[in-house]
């Protein structure tokens, strides 16, 4: 993808909307459209999480279909939003957004009404495709209409909204899970959509690059090949075991379409993705650090739901109101971060946040069947707070650590990172979760029981759902401390790059 803001010209609107002033009105409704589609498709990353225990009770999904129903739509998301971007910059980036919502409205229609896992998987799917047409437009419209002047704050307001909505799901879930049934967690994009695509008829720009790339077709399907084949592996190998022949023969291909990928890409003239930009030291450390923030938290809150409900028995909507100091903490803190990153400097600053992230994982790994709800309070708005001092610079430093006219790129970058890491989350801490789970309850369950806690908990035997929540915890155990581990790891990267900082105005 490519944004050259200067190089547009046959696309910049005229008058005061892109002045460098910073003051005029529209650009700033502009940015609450691009917020709002934002919002959609980012709330829809976590929002199924609540109703897991419903989709085993209601469905009678497996562990593997609990996975793939919230990866499904992440895959799909992370694996065409290069080519979507791509095809968004060629015929305009306005149009790919309308029509991304068009494809989510339909998608979340599907998933509404589904009546078997295999059926909601592939809405999912569908709503992935419209999320990748939809997120690229976001960040790099953005950074189209401000100047850079104002566009550290834009990107710090965006950076907060998409914090707001990873974890603004579980709460809005658990409130219609209640009230209605597990299907509304969808229903409720409808309007959201509508309004979204109204406004974005009416305010924002089209914006197009007639030196785009051509659409690479091999590069795009061996992305999805790679990533299919991978998170296939991931997510199937604790039921069927690694040396299951389609486990391993995905899990092999995956890593040969992923290989393939990369030296596709570094021999094209032109190519969809540009691998040789992770060797820019600011862009690379950036990305790792977009990597370990949302590898983790999309990993973790797919645990953490579960964890919630089913071990700590707590209702849906109590689950939900748990995860809001993360919420509050996220986006109060991302618009202010620039501030810490002028006073402190942006590897202080974001070193130090990933490390509070680690510490949050920590606390959480130390909670029990009868934690209460203060350590949780403390782990979350930690986390919370740290997410938004973290994620703010990094985006500003990819977009921004590259030359003005590859913008898009870095958009790019910073979006397909965000979301093949948390599609990795989901799968890796998921099947950790499981593999935890089984291995500690062996010889005590069998049948779905085996499988995973909300069977064993439905069988209505209290000796078998006291040792089912005990091997829960176990699994559970083992994705915290996981989790804090990546943080720091994160953290120690950045406290030791010498290039991580912000280039000048």
């Amino acid at each position: 993808m490519t944004v050259p803001p200067e190089a547009a010209v046959e696309a910049r609107p005229s008058g005061p909307l892109l002045d460098d002033d910073g003051g005029h009105p529209r650009r700033w409704l502009i940015l609450g459209v691009l917020c709002l589609a934002l919002m959609v498709i980012i709330i829809d990353e976590t929002v199924l999480n609540i109703a897991l225990p419903a989709l085993v009770r209601e469905l009678h999904a497996s562990s593997s279909d609990l996975q793939w129903a919230v990866d499904a739509y992440v895959l799909v998301y992370a694996a065409l939003l290069f080519p979507a971007g791509n095809l968004g910059d060629r015929y305009g980036r306005r149009l790919f957004l309308l029509v991304g919502l068009v494809i989510f409205g339909i998608g979340s229609a599907l998933a509404t009404w589904s009546v078997t896992p295999g059926m909601l998987i592939g809405a999912r799917a569908v709503m992935g495709v419209g999320g990748a047409c939809i997120m690229p437009g976001t960040l790099s419209l953005l950074v189209y209409v401000f100047p850079p002047r104002q566009r550290p704050l834009a990107i710090g307001v965006w950076s907060g909204v998409s914090g707001i909505g990873i974890l603004l799901g579980p709460i809005l879930a658990g409130w219609l899970i209640e009230r209605y049934w597990w299907g509304s967690v969808f229903l409720v994009n409808m309007p959201v959509v509508v309004v979204a695509f109204v406004a974005g008829w009416l305010l924002l720009p089209e914006s197009r690059d007639r030196d785009a790339a051509p659409v690479d077709p091999v590069g795009s399907v061996l992305a999805v090949v790679a990533l299919l084949g991978v998170l296939y592996a991931v997510i199937e190998w604790p039921a069927r075991g690694i040396g299951d022949v389609a486990v391993a023969t995905a899990g092999i291909v995956g890593l040969l379409a992923g290989i393939a990928f990369v030296v596709v890409e570094l021999r094209s003239a032109r190519p969809m993705f540009d691998v040789r930009v992770l060797r820019v030291p600011v862009v690379g450390v950036s990305c790792l650090v977009v990597v370990a923030g949302f590898l983790t938290l999309l990993g973790s809150s797919f645990v953490l739901t579960q964890y919630l409900q089913l071990v700590q028995g707590r209702s849906p909507v109590m689950t939900g109101l748990i995860f809001g100091p993360t919420t509050i903490g996220w986006s109060a803190v991302a618009p202010l971060s620039p501030r810490a990153v002028r006073r402190f400097g942006a590897r202080p600053t974001v070193a130090v946040a990933m490390l509070g992230v680690a510490v949050s994982y920590a606390l959480l790994a130390t909670t029990g069947t009868d934690s209460g709800v203060a350590i949780l309070v403390v782990a979350f708005a930690l986390m919370g707070v740290a997410m938004g001092l973290a994620t703010t610079p990094v985006t500003e430093l990819i977009v921004t650590g590259l030359p003005p006219e590859r913008a898009g790129v870095g958009s790019a970058l910073n979006d397909a990172a965000r979301q093949v890491a948390g599609a990795v989350g989901v799968a890796v801490f998921g099947s950790m979760l499981a593999a935890g789970y089984r291995s500690a309850i062996r010889g005590h369950a069998s049948g779905q029981a085996a499988d995973n806690l909300a069977a064993a908990l439905r069988r209505g035997d209290a000796a078998l759902a006291r040792t089912a929540r005990e091997a829960f915890l176990h699994g559970y155990i083992w994705v915290m401390v996981s989790c804090a581990l990546v943080c720091a790891l994160a953290a120690l990267v950045v406290a030791r790059s010498r290039h991580f900082a912000r280039p000048p105005d």
